[in-house]
């Protein structure tokens, strides 16, 4: 059996229809209703991604990504089997090296939905479409592994792009 993610994200919506902006309302007039299986297929128009938020010595890590040509925070798209928050565990060790300690997984916490416009990617035989992201903050401790996927860089907040700050007071002081 599989995934019930189309369940799971109507849930979540539904939490983040709690806060001010009611941003779970603005995402569930723009997202589809679809088969579970279409939300981790990457030919579909809209599919699930998850991304990570975590500090390291009080800066924010961020990974180049080597195609969108900016900085962004560990992320990628969740695979058949997996839920949103296993992505974020495992694109956090394979972008940057750094592994969630098991007993810490349950200081990852879901902290925002975005929906993100991914421009098609020819190389890699993706048409545009779109990245329901399932953002998590990860407060626990990392080891650090010596394979890493991509560019890291430990961001001081002045340099946070925009779009992250709001994520800045997440940070334990």
């Amino acid at each position: 059996m599989g995934k019930a993610y189309q369940t799971w994200i109507d849930k979540c919506l539904d939490q983040f229809s709690l806060d001010k902006v009611k941003k779970g309302e603005v995402l569930k007039a723009q997202l589809p209703s679809q088969r579970d299986e279409l939300w981790v297929d990457r030919k579909t128009s809209y599919h699930l991604s998850a991304s990570v938020v975590t500090f390291v010595e009080g800066k924010l890590l961020m990974v180049f990504h080597p195609y969108q040509k900016e900085w962004l925070l560990p992320a990628g798209h969740v695979e058949q089997g997996e839920w949103p928050f296993e992505t974020a565990c495992r694109e956090l060790a394979e972008e940057t090296g750094r592994k969630i300690v098991p007993q810490d997984v349950k200081d990852l916490e879901l902290i925002d939905l975005n929906l993100i416009p991914i421009q098609a990617n020819p190389s890699k035989d993706e048409p545009f479409h779109y990245h329901l992201d399932c953002r998590y903050i990860f407060k626990g401790n990392c080891i650090e592994l010596k394979e890493k996927e991509l560019i890291c860089r430990l961001v001081p907040d002045e340099e946070v792009p925009e779009e992250f700050r709001p994520y800045l007071r997440y940070r334990l002081n």
